[in-house]
């Protein structure tokens, strides 16, 4: 029987046995991941991108929402610096307290004793009323007057606007110790005829007098 010699190992061989072994360690060196973990972390990646474009997602509804809660408190603001309202009840009451004062004071200040005083008196009633838009009874509890007062004199300003030559030819006739009230109804007779009443009703119709008329 013959044996079976080996065969020698050649150059060509050698070489290729050679190749194969640095493959293996350059291979080992790299220390590649298996398939099965790259996997795992393409999932894992995947994952956490979708809850990142969820939550920009979310973020970006919370901030159109809080400029559209923006854009109503500015227009709100807006309005209120328009039209500007007490805040405090304590100081409405504290206001309204302090008014009667004031308004007695202010009383005091426009105690009247001649025509002129009571023409002064008139317009303060309806430069009030213009400038701070309110009502006449308003502007008569701001400023202490009484009403009736103001009806019945309103004669002696309504005919100084309409016909103030008649007014002075008048007025030159009133003494220190006449009577105001007869002097007004004096001016009343006046003013009820024409062409001063049809004068004094335009007046009132455009706002250049008060709007009031003897009970």
């Amino acid at each position: 029987m013959f044996r079976q010699t080996a065969q020698p190992l050649t150059l060509s061989r050698a070489l290729y046995f050679r190749h194969l072994v640095l493959m293996q360690i350059s291979l080992e060196q790299m220390d590649l991941p298996e398939p099965p973990l790259c996997k795992q972390v393409y999932r894992r990646l995947s994952r956490r991108l979708r809850i990142k474009k969820k939550e920009i997602a979310t973020l970006k509804d919370w901030v159109d929402t809080i400029k559209e809660e923006r854009d109503f408190l500015r227009e709100r603001l807006k309005e209120a610096l328009a039209s500007p309202i007490e805040s405090s009840g304590a100081k409405k009451a504290k206001k309204k307290k302090s008014q009667p004062k004031k308004a007695k004071k202010m009383g005091k200040k426009l105690r009247v004793k001649t025509p002129d005083d009571s023409i002064r008196r008139y317009n303060m009633v309806l430069e009030k009323i213009k400038k701070n838009h309110i009502s006449k009874a308003e502007a008569y509890a701001r400023l202490g007057v009484d009403r009736n007062t103001i009806v019945s004199q309103a004669p002696i300003a309504e005919l100084a606007a309409t016909n103030p030559d008649l007014f002075c030819t008048l007025r030159s006739t009133f003494k220190k110790k006449d009577s105001l009230k007869r002097f007004a109804e004096t001016c009343r007779g006046f003013c009820e005829q024409e062409p001063t009443a049809s004068a004094i009703l335009k007046k009132k119709g455009d706002g250049s007098l008060l709007d009031i008329y003897k009970n």
